[in-house]
Order: C-alpha cells, then structure tokens, then sequence
C-alpha cells in the first residue's frame, strides 16, 4: 500500500496562517501528516497535540521547515501587526509551554 508522503524537502507551498492555527490545519494546508509536524515540534521540545494552537511564530517557523512560503499571519480577518498585551492565552510558544 503506497501513501502520499511529503518530506521537509518538499516542493515549496504558499500558505496563509491565522492566528492559533492548529498542528492538524498547519499539516493540512502543507499537504503533510500530522504526525511529521508533531514529530519537529517533539524533536524542538515542544510537546503538542494535534488539536494544539500554535503561535504565529512558531507556526511560521514549522512551514519553512516544510519548505512553506508564509505570505501573511491574519488574526480574525485582519494582517496581523503584532501581539496583543495583556491577553492572556495557552497557546504554544517557541519554548515549548503555553505563553
């Protein structure tokens, strides 16, 4: 049984990220398994599930590690321009504990 599988090197892909984008919606619009997106994550010691929101950053960072091209991060249909102080939220940072 042969299954469709895209590797870090992949042909590169052009994606749109919104903010708390999902490991599982991250792995959909790269066209790769969950898993290989969880896999680099684990491998960065960030320990996630597949229904985790991720941070821009660290989602952005994930894509081109999939050779992803990262046009824009929207937050509720708006360009985001940066983070909002004082909100708080459990989403998964660069260091691997909710922020």
């Amino acid at each position: 049984m042969s299954a469709h599988r895209s590797s870090p090197r992949a042909k590169p892909r052009e994606i749109t990220i919104t903010e708390g984008v999902t490991v599982r919606d991250l792995a959909e619009k790269l066209d790769v398994r969950a898993k290989e997106v969880l896999k680099i994550l684990l491998d960065r010691g960030i320990f996630a599930s597949i229904n985790q929101a991720l941070d821009t950053a660290t989602a952005t960072n994930l894509a081109e590690s999939f050779n992803g091209i990262v046009r824009g991060a929207y937050v509720r249909g708006r360009r985001r321009s940066r983070s909002r102080p004082g909100r708080k939220s459990r989403r998964i940072s660069n260091h691997g504990r909710p922020s």
